[in-house]
């Protein structure tokens, strides 16, 4: 089955936003995505039922991955985003990005919002690989991450900060990842960086590092054994319980 894929410009009303459409008021905007892809025929090939986005988020779908690519500035103060992604029973999709997101801030000062909401059903796998989030100095920006898996799906979940472009000072991120298992609690995290958190620059965070990737490995073949072998203190084990370690945090500091 060929994709639905739906890319619209920032214009509209809120029965338009309402509706699942974009809306722009004044500087702000709001803009949503969605991925549902499905496992099909022999083999469980992986199909996307529905692919829709609109700037600043566009998907584009290629042989090895599907691809966000960034289709106007942002997020900018004041912009509230939201990706929805659905992965069902014994689908695998590998998500990636073309370039690193770029956080400004915005004319008028207010916080940017970027809200992901992701389900992986029964046998699913999802790998998620993009490029880094870069925190514009001046920006103030919220990251939330919601994903619920199946007790047997496999999560690779990556995500890397860099404080702050070349010559100038960090933004502000709070990112904001909470990840439930077979219906239970099985990873709660907050990380605050930037100017409006204090102590965020201090030995017991970053001790002065300007960037940060954080991965979650969740499930079969998502290589928990690899890493927790490696038994670095930058990797801990998020151990579900009856005697399993096949969730893993690592953290890299740069």
């Amino acid at each position: 089955m060929k994709p639905r894929t739906r890319t619209e410009g920032r214009s509209g009303d809120v029965a338009a936003w309402e509706a699942g459409g974009p809306r722009s008021l004044g500087h702000r905007v709001r803009a949503r995505a969605t991925i549902v892809a499905s496992a099909d025929g022999p083999g469980n090939r992986t199909r996307f039922d529905t692919l829709r986005s609109e700037p600043p988020i566009t998907l584009r779908p290629t042989p090895d991955a599907l691809y966000i690519v960034g289709s106007g500035a942002g997020p900018l103060g004041g912009d509230e985003l939201r990706f929805d992604i659905t992965v069902g029973a014994h689908a695998c999709v590998d998500l990636a990005s073309i370039a690193a997101q770029i956080v400004l801030p915005g004319p008028t000062g207010e916080r940017s919002h970027q809200i992901t909401n992701v389900v992986v059903g029964p046998g699913a796998t999802l790998r998620y690989r993009p490029e880094p989030v870069i925190a514009v100095e001046g920006c103030d920006h919220v990251a939330t991450t919601v994903i619920a898996l199946a007790s047997d799906a496999t999560l690779v979940w990556e995500e890397s900060i860099v404080l702050g472009r070349h010559g100038e000072g960090p933004g502000s991120i709070l990112q904001r990842l909470r990840i439930d298992r077979g219906g239970s609690a099985l990873h709660r995290n907050d990380l605050a960086f930037g100017p409006r958190y204090g102590g965020w620059n201090s030995g017991v965070v970053l001790g002065g590092h300007r960037c940060l990737t954080t991965e979650l490995l969740v499930g079969p073949g998502a290589g928990v054994d690899a890493a927790l072998a490696e038994r670095t203190k930058q990797t801990m084990s998020l151990g579900s319980g009856a005697g399993r370690e096949d969730a893993a945090m690592v953290l890299t500091l740069s």
